[in-house]
């Protein structure tokens, strides 16, 4: 962490939650939920992956109380099954280890035969009669053992009828499969039959009993199947949006068929036209899937892919609408650890300004904090896991931080739980068993110390500061900024309109609104600091202001200079680049108004083209 400044955070801005995260991870963010809620922080959007979603499903409806409540998902005594080894896989190994223990049985009984024989050679030292009895009766087992047709013939049909089992066990497993797959298999038959190794079908319906028992309160009702439990939720959500406690989902998935993410939303009407796109040929209509009205029923199954893990549980199947993109197909959809990058690129697309990020795997930062290494199979799993997911995080928040006002990230700095481990794991630091409920509290200690107390504590100071500065006497009229085509719209304008709206203030701007270079403003060198995360941020003096990563003024509303206004200065010999040789790719552009402190990094104004844009400055007459 950073003693830097943090970044600025406004209760007014269009707040997200992305939640990413496999197992155990659920547990850190309901500990994080807590404190949020408890400090009440307003979120109007969560997002999730993995089983982030899980925790975006009950956020989203203000039912996140049930995940860390004393009898909850994670603090209560029932214990969530995760991720257990899938039965065909239990019995396939149980009959193999047979089968080899009864071809093994003769070489064992020889190895304690040899053992033996040792005391009774020693033995006959002492008392030789005795000895002597003793050493022929072990002369007799192995002579019984290596010779012996009863012997031969049990180990024979001991480790045939192992055999024979395995073999019916696989063939049932595969006629199974065929019976109950939807999709045309391809490949070998035990292949096949064993599938996956972990089985996810135990996690989503404890997920979803849990989520049911809060719906249906006191009344004594069976859970409905995954069709209705969906439609049930949708219309939960869509119809109480604008009430406080609830808002808008996201989750996303990876569809192993069409090589896509996919994106089950359920978002305002204001903002879902524009999010989902329109035509029936349009193919952002091929990775989002609208989870509002008869789309309800996907719910389930969004839920279900997200907690899929790639390679160690079977993909779930999602039977698309006929009337749809896809036309009724089936696809197999998983989880996909480094979709955080794109869950953050859709958090934007729908409108949010400022993002919370909280992650439960920690990247270790300093030497002498290794651990023992893992050699149970589940455990090395999670291993590959945990360091897939911190790096996707890192990598996602460095190159998507400039689409937000302001990006915060929630990590444990330590986390000893693994994320199969649902009866918790041993803490080598602390050397004893850390639990599931020991990491809820530890999720509501780092949102209180990473977010609530540096951030919402230094944005309160502000206000004050600001409330303090602010004149008592009549207020001067101000000049009406320049009002954008979107700003004439009821809805917030969302990130990737004013993204696309740079283009449209540089190409509609006349030359008597054009700032000279004198007037541009000063880069805040100081101003420069590192976010928690640990990334730059860009600060503006005066009457600017921040926006969407470039500085303007706040009254009027300065537009960005036309492109054309420096060559035409430079054509009429007033001007010359200020730059030399450096202007190749375009001499006389316009400089970009703010640069980093160590002049690293790109300005936040993006060039139309991408290449470097050159100070114009005017000649001396």
């Amino acid at each position: 962490m950073s003693d830097a400044a943090p970044q600025p955070y406004s209760p007014r801005q269009r707040t997200a939650l992305v939640l990413a995260g496999t197992g155990t991870a659920g547990a850190y963010q309901a500990g994080v939920l807590r404190a949020l809620a408890e400090a009440g922080v307003r979120i109007d959007l969560v997002a999730g992956r993995g089983m982030g979603a899980v925790t975006a499903l009950y956020a989203a409806v203000d039912a996140a109380a049930t995940l860390w409540e004393p009898a909850g998902l994670w603090t209560g005594p029932s214990r969530p099954s995760l991720y257990p080894w899938r039965t065909i896989w239990k019995v396939s190994g149980v009959l193999l280890a047979l089968a080899i223990l009864a071809l093994a049985t003769p070489l064992l009984v020889l190895v304690v035969l040899a053992v033996a024989w040792l005391p009774a050679f020693l033995l006959e030292l002492v008392a030789p009669p005795l000895a002597g009895r003793l050493t022929a009766t072990l002369a007799e087992w192995a002579l019984w053992v290596t010779r012996g047709e009863t012997a031969t013939a049990a180990v024979s049909r001991a480790s045939g009828a192992a055999m024979l089992g395995l073999a019916l066990t696989i063939l049932g497993g595969a006629l199974l499969d065929r019976r109950r797959g939807v999709r045309r298999p391809r490949g070998a038959l035990w292949w096949q039959a064993l599938g996956a190794p972990l089985d996810a079908r135990p996690v989503v319906r404890w997920a979803l009993d849990g989520f049911w028992n809060v719906m249906k309160g006191a009344t004594r009702i069976a859970r409905p199947d995954a069709v209705d439990l969906g439609r049930r939720y949708a219309e939960l959500l869509g119809d109480n949006l604008t009430q406080p406690g609830y808002r808008e989902l996201l989750i996303a998935a990876h569809d192993l068929e069409s090589r896509r993410d996919v994106i089950f939303a359920l978002l305002r009407e204001d903002t879902r036209s524009r999010f989902f796109g329109g035509g029936p040929d349009d193919q952002r209509r091929a990775e989002v899937v609208d989870l509002s009205g008869d789309g309800g029923r996907h719910v389930v199954d969004a839920i279900a892919s997200a907690l899929a893990v790639p390679w160690l549980a079977e993909p779930h199947v999602v039977r698309f609408e006929s009337t749809g993109f896809w036309r009724g197909e089936a696809h197999r959809v998983c989880d996909r650890p480094a979709a955080i990058v794109r869950l953050l690129e859709e958090v934007s697309a729908a409108g949010a300004e400022q993002v919370i990020v909280v992650t439960s795997d920690v990247a270790v930062d300093r030497p002498h904090a290794l651990r023992a290494r893992a050699v149970e199979p589940r455990a090395r799993l999670a291993e590959y896991l945990a360091g897939a997911e911190a790096s996707s995080a890192r990598d996602a928040l460095t190159a998507l931080f400039d689409r937000f006002s302001g990006v915060f990230q929630i990590q444990p700095t330590h986390n000893a739980v693994g994320l199969f481990d649902a009866d918790g794991s041993y803490d080598e630091r602390s050397d004893r068993q850390q639990t599931l409920r020991e990491l809820v509290e530890l999720g509501a200690e780092d949102a209180q110390r990473q977010f609530i107390d540096p951030v919402l504590g230094a944005s309160g100071d502000e206000l004050e500061r600001a409330e303090a500065a602010r004149p008592t006497g009549p207020a001067a009229p101000t000049p009406t900024p320049t009002r954008l085509p979107y700003a004439e719209r009821d809805e917030q304008p969302s990130i990737a309109e004013r993204l696309a709206s740079l283009d449209y203030r540089a190409t509609r701007t006349s030359n008597d609104q054009i700032p000279t270079t004198n007037q541009l403003p000063t880069p805040n060198l100081a101003g420069f600091s590192a976010s928690p995360l640990g990334i730059g941020r860009w600060e503006c003096l005066g009457s600017w202001e921040l926006e969407v990563g470039s500085c303007r003024r706040r009254r009027p509303t300065w537009r960005r200079p036309a492109l054309s206004s420096c060559r035409r200065r430079l054509r009429a010999g007033t001007a010359r680049p200020a730059t030399g040789s450096a202007c190749r790719g375009g001499p006389g552009r316009w400089p970009r108004t703010s640069r980093r402190s160590d002049g690293s990094g790109p300005p936040p104004w993006p060039s139309r083209d991408g290449r470097r844009r050159c100070r114009c400055r005017r000649t001396p007459s």
